[in-house]
C-alpha cells in the first residue's frame, strides 16, 4: 500500500467514505427541494439568499438550496458535537455519583467504628483501626484481630450484649 493511500486512508479519505458523505449530502439536497415543493422555507435563510443574490428571485433560490444543505449539515455537526458533550457531562455526573456513594459508605464505616470503639471501650476493650483491619485489646490483655468491619461488629455485639461485660 502506498504511503498516499495510507494517509488517505488514517484520514478517512476512503472511496467508500466519499460515497457515503455524497449520499448523505445528496439526501440533504433532497429534504430541501422537498421542503420548497411542499412551501417550507427558513425565512433566516431564505432572506440571506435573497440578499446575497441581489434580488434575483433565481439566484436566490439556488442560494437558498445552497445555504440550507450547509445548515443541515452544521445542524449535523452540532448535533454529534452535542451528543459527544453530553456522553462526557454523563459520564462525569456518574463519576461524581459514585465518588459521593463512596464517601457515604466511608463515613457510614467510620462512624460504625466509632460507635464500636466506644461501646467497647466503655467496657474495658480497646479498639484500633490497622493497616490489615482491627485489633481489640480486650479488659484482661488477650488480642483479637478481625479483617472486616462486620467481623468486629460481631464480635462487639456478642460482648455488648453479654451481661457478665
Amino acid at each position: 500500500m502506498s504511503l498516499f493511500r495510507k494517509i488517505k486512508q488514517k484520514a478517512g479519505i476512503t472511496a467508500s467514505n466519499k460515497l457515503l458523505s455524497k449520499d448523505a449530502e445528496y439526501a440533504l439536497y433532497e429534504k430541501v427541494a422537498a421542503e420548497l415543493e411542499s412551501g417550507e422555507k427558513n425565512l433566516g435563510v431564505w432572506t440571506a439568499a435573497f440578499a446575497k443574490s441581489e434580488g434575483d428571485e433565481k439566484k436566490a433560490e439556488a442560494k437558498y438550496i445552497e445555504l440550507m444543505v450547509q445548515y443541515y449539515k452544521d445542524q449535523i455537526a452540532a448535533g454529534t458535537e452535542l451528543t459527544e458533550l453530553m456522553h462526557d457531562e454523563y459520564l462525569k455526573q456518574v463519576i461524581e455519583e459514585k465518588n459521593q456513594d463512596l464517601n457515604q459508605t466511608q463515613l457510614k464505616r467510620e462512624s460504625q467504628f466509632q460507635n464500636i470503639q466506644t461501646e467497647l471501650g466503655k467496657k474495658g476493650f480497646t479498639v484500633n483501626k490497622r493497616i490489615t483491619g482491627y485489633r481489640v485489646i480486650e479488659p484482661l490483655g488477650g488480642h483479637v484481630k478481625f479483617h472486616s468491619l462486620p467481623e468486629l461488629q460481631e464480635y462487639a455485639d456478642k460482648y455488648l450484649n453479654d451481661p457478665r461485660y
